[in-house]
């Protein structure tokens, strides 16, 4: 027999008269025992607890299962083991079913209260000391400890505080404790949302009463829960990458890089072939987008046009690997993925972050830097544990601060919890397993965050995994020592800053305004217990910190160990030994995650679609030898994203047109062996940014605090212009969840929610509408066309040709450059028709131009890339 706790209570089905029996003669030891032995205890038993449901014995009864009690003292008919036997589902149809007699006798014990003849139902520490977390550790325990009284622990509460004992063993009348609670004194009213706790309810006083008379007796002997079997495990992504060789087939010129082997081989098994390469004004513009997020001037379109020399195509690459808009561009990328916001979020007040963009900062610097993939994780997930920065006497140099910083990471996600009424153990609880599902998302591929109130339903991740995840990081987030927002800031002292700071800190000392918004371990977690059901008034079990269930599959998770770390400290080492196993080469994850991430940013498409589900729900890889190879390839080269996405843009595939032919639109009708390459359009920020670089209106102020924006009375939110003239890059504009700049969300710029994986493309009427309506951009188009005036004054086919090149990248044929002259004329008569007489040819043609930028940047040639 098993329970389907996860499935919707059907309408009862059966309904029959109580057993004739007395009740006083009705016992689980006197029928149910057989019953229950004979036909649930094959599935529910202390090997086997299908569900974490142990039925083999009074106490197991008692204790139910994973998702919490099985039988209801309060109302025993409403107890999820009758409604189940009512509804006959359990045992499934696949098992021998209970007779209509069986199912009255069960329904008549559960009905009479379920007795035992020795009751089993024993209050022990297991359920007391989470339940002093839960409502009594915000005033006595690592933070504050009022009148000397600690109750993290039964030791501690025996200690009693400075004025003697608090509880009396055996006697929980004479208890001070309960005597406090019962007059309402602990908590006191006046300090309840102050304090963001709550009062006892009379059912957890009874069972803290029940617990004192009956001895106080400690946690019972855990057995091991039930591992997840080899069958389980035997994933594809659970397994460590392997290089198998490179394929046959393919050939000649249409090889460039591996990559294209392994393409080309899959490509040939359906009679297909890459399609014809692009042209070098076609690859300049994919690879300025690409790599730095902005397009090319037309002085970089004609010197690569020209440049003849055999490795032309690879020096542009690098030249753009080195610019400082790369680091701009897929620092981006990255904060997409993190969840970054400069607020806090909330229903009703979206409070700014005061210094959250130094981790904006940190990560434009990591990939400009290119910073190896493996530090860069371990510095954002334990960047406070690896310096000793606490000692007054060592400075603050450049890789202290740097790790400090990144820590940022396990920030980003929404967080309401500033507000005393949106304090409470509950909230906080969401704040942390967000965090957790940016970690799982981001960085691992796995649906982590499914595992919160039951174990996941399709990936071997038992509950006990997100419990065990989250005490990893409970030295930092702890619901029961919790800091509120405004508390997270790291004040460094001036006299420690060294001098080889970044220059946006050197900035910040200068200013006075050097602070940090991280997190640090404090060296006192509370205890971490499984919550039934993902509530923290029913938990379960204690848990200790480890690793997901997965990670024995592969050598990485045997080899994990918390340790001391180097330097003295409190600090426990949690967190820095997970970021050993997460960025350990044998992890089966990371370098695969990732390396899917980047290809989808070139590629349209990741070889694994689902980009944060890499677990048996999500889609299978499409090229899994590929994946592997490259997973491999990325590790081998020092974990350098530079040196990845080398490899993926001097692919052969990389430079095909993105033309479809009568072939492939049969054969490979969504591209998914990647016979072409996809029409892309822009993103919101390269959106803006082009535009603001087109109209020359693009600024080269960088890093520091996001610069603001404006609502305005329409409803719009719009970028401001800074002081000394000119708009910023849109990554260095405020992302405030509730006022993002309208322009930038009509083209799909997340929210945060809490992260973005992969962003929506939409194509709907309003950003039609907003390009051609608002009166922002009209304005840039107008500095346009003065600009266009002033460098090329009389000679109309010249500036025609400049605007065309800067805006799609292409050559002009005389004929379209007619069109344009005459669209001019046409544009000239109407702008006669609306201003009044006398208006200046000048006026007149600069009116005309500024309409003709207008609609540039309006077109599909402008906004895609081909």
């Amino acid at each position: 027999m098993r329970f389907s706790f996860g499935l919707p209570f059907l309408t009862l089905l059966l309904f029959v008269p109580l057993s004739a029996a007395r009740a006083d003669e009705l016992f689980y030891e006197s029928a149910v025992k057989t019953l229950l032995d004979q036909k649930c205890v094959g599935c529910h038993n202390r090997t086997d607890f299908e569900g974490g449901l142990d039925l083999s014995s009074p106490k197991a009864i008692q204790k139910g299962g994973e998702h919490g009690a099985i039988l209801d003292d309060a109302d025993p008919r409403e107890s999820v083991f009758l409604k189940q036997v009512l509804a006959r589902t359990m045992p499934p149809e696949d098992s021998e079913q209970l007779s209509d007699g069986e199912i009255r006798l069960l329904k008549d014990w559960v009905s009479k209260g379920a007795r035992f003849r020795e009751d089993a139902k024993i209050v022990t520490a297991e359920r007391i000391v989470p339940l002093l977390h839960l409502r009594c550790v915000r005033c006595h325990g690592a933070s504050e400890q009022e009148g000397g009284l600690d109750l993290r622990s039964v030791a501690s509460l025996l200690k009693g505080s400075r004025k003697g004992p608090v509880v009396v063993p055996g006697n929980s009348a004479k208890s001070l404790i309960v005597q406090k609670v019962l007059a309402e004194e602990m908590p006191p009213r006046k300090q309840i949302v102050p304090a963001s706790v709550k009062t006892m309810t009379q059912g957890e006083l009874r069972l803290l009463r029940e617990w004192i008379d009956t001895g106080m007796k400690p946690a019972p002997g855990r057995r091991p829960a039930r591992q997840t079997t080899a069958k389980e495990l035997d994933f594809w992504s659970f397994k460590t990458p392997r290089q198998s060789g490179l394929p046959g087939g393919g050939g000649g010129e249409a090889i460039y890089n591996p990559i294209d082997q392994f393409l080309l081989a899959r490509l040939g098994e359906r009679g297909l072939a890459f399609s014809p390469q692009a042209s070098r004004r076609t690859l300049i513009r994919r690879l300025s987008f690409d790599l730095t997020g902005l397009p090319p001037t037309v002085g970089e379109i004609r010197r690569f046009v020209e440049d003849t020399s055999p490795d032309a195509y690879e020096k542009l690459v690098d030249r753009l690997l080195l610019s400082p808009e790369f680091g701009e561009k897929w620092a981006a990328h990255w904060l997409d993925a993190v969840g970054y916001a400069d607020s806090e979020g909330g229903q009703n007040e979206d409070r700014v972050r005061a210094y959250m963009w130094h981790y904006r900062d940190y990560v434009v610097r990591s990939f400009s830097r290119d910073k190896p993939f493996r530090q860069f994780l371990t510095e954002q997930i334990a960047g406070d544990e690896l310096y000793d920065y606490e000692n007054p006497e060592m400075p603050i140099t450049e890789p202290i601060f740097e790790s400090l910083v990144a820590t940022g990471f396990l920030r980003t996600t929404p967080d309401r919890t500033f507000q005393n009424i949106t304090n409470f153990v509950p909230d906080r609880l969401d704040v942390i397993a967000d965090e957790l599902q940016v970690l799982g998302s981001a960085v691992l591929g796995m649906t982590f965050h499914c595992a919160r109130c039951h174990a996941h339903k399709f990936d071997p991740l038992p509950q006990q995994d997100f419990y065990r995840l989250s005490a990893l990081f409970k030295d930092a987030f702890d619901e029961h020592d919790w800091l509120k927002p405004e508390k997270r800031l790291l004040q460094l002292p001036e006299e420690r800053l060294a001098e080889d700071l970044p220059q946006s800190a050197r900035d910040a000392v200068r200013e006075k305004r050097l602070a940090i918004r991280a997190l640090w371990s404090r060296g006192r977690p509370s205890p971490t217990f499984l919550l039934l059901r993902g509530n923290p008034l029913t938990p379960g079990e204690e848990l200790q910190p480890g690793l997901p269930e997965l990670a024995r599959a592969s050598s990485a998770g045997q080899r994990f160990e918390i340790r001391a770390l180097d330097h003295q400290t409190r600090k426990t080492g949690r967190r820095l030994a997970f970021s050993r196993w997460v960025t350990d080469p044998q992890n089966p994850l990371t370098a695969r995650v990732y390396v899917n991430r980047v290809w989808q940013k070139l590629f349209g498409r990741g070889i694994v679609r689902t980009l944060d589900n890499f677990g048996k729900t999500g889609a299978p890889p499409t090229h899994p030898a590929l994946l592997d190879w490259l997973s491999v390839e990325f590790v081998k080269r020092d974990w350098s994203s530079k040196q990845l996405l080398r490899l993926m843009v001097t692919s052969r595939a990389y430079r095909q047109q993105s033309v479809v032919s009568a072939g492939a639109r049969k054969g490979d009708p969504e591209n998914l062996l990647v016979s072409r390459m996809p029409l892309k359009r822009l993103q919101a920020e390269s959106v803006r940014d082009f535009i603001l670089q087109l109209t020359l209106q693009l600024s080269s102020e960088k890093s520091g605090p996001p610069r603001p924006v404006k609502e305005m009375e329409n409803g719009l939110i719009l970028s401001s212009e800074l002081e000394r003239g000119g708009w910023a890059r849109s990554i260095y504009v405020i992302h405030r969840r509730s006022k993002i700049p309208t322009l930038m969300e009509t083209f799909d710029y997340p929210q945060m929610g809490p992260n973005c994986i992969a962003r929506k493309n939409s194509i709907v009427p309003q950003q039609a509408l907003h390009l051609t309506n608002n009166a922002q951009v009209r304005g840039w188009c107008d500095a346009l066309a003065r600009s266009l005036v002033l460098q090329f004054q009389a000679d109309r086919d010249a500036m025609i040709r400049h605007l065309w090149e800067s805006a799609y990248g292409t050559e002009p044929r005389s004929s379209e450059v007619a069109l344009w002259r005459e669209y001019l004329d046409r544009l000239k008569q109407k702008w006669q028709l609306e201003l009044k007489d006398g208006t200046s040819e000048q006026v007149l043609f600069e009116k005309s131009l500024a309409t003709l930028c207008h609609t540039v940047v309006n077109s599909a040639s402008f906004m895609y890339v081909d």
